[in-house]
């Protein structure tokens, strides 16, 4: 009997430690790797190739025209539009801080 109230015991100090539950928090933690880089990519509105071109230029003129274009008819849109999902306008206010940021990172502006 003694042994039994050990053991009884000794399993409510585990699930006191483990709190009381059994580890699977409804997570896998293999998807949860997987879906990061996703959700990453997807944090960037638009097409990857104009990324990819505005981060690859060198020509300063080039990107302040690029700026220019896509926070012009950004700002062209009427709020509302601005910010619904998947709206061009979206796409066109990311442009234009990608290129903000790259002339930034390349010393166009002194």
């Amino acid at each position: 009997m003694r042994i039994l109230l050990a053991l009884v015991a000794l399993i409510a100090v585990f699930a006191v430690v483990n709190g009381g539950d059994d580890g699977d928090d409804g997570t896998d933690t293999a998807e949860t790797t997987v879906q990061a880089p996703q959700a990453e990519e997807a944090a960037l509105p638009g097409s990857p190739a104009v990324y990819e071109e505005i981060a690859a230029s060198t020509d300063c003129a080039w990107l302040q025209e690029t700026f220019d274009r896509n926070r012009d008819r950004y700002e062209a849109r009427d709020p509302s539009e601005r910010t619904q999902d998947g709206n061009p306008g979206q796409w066109e206010k990311a442009y234009a801080e990608a290129a903000d940021d790259r002339m930034s990172e390349i010393g166009c502006y002194g």
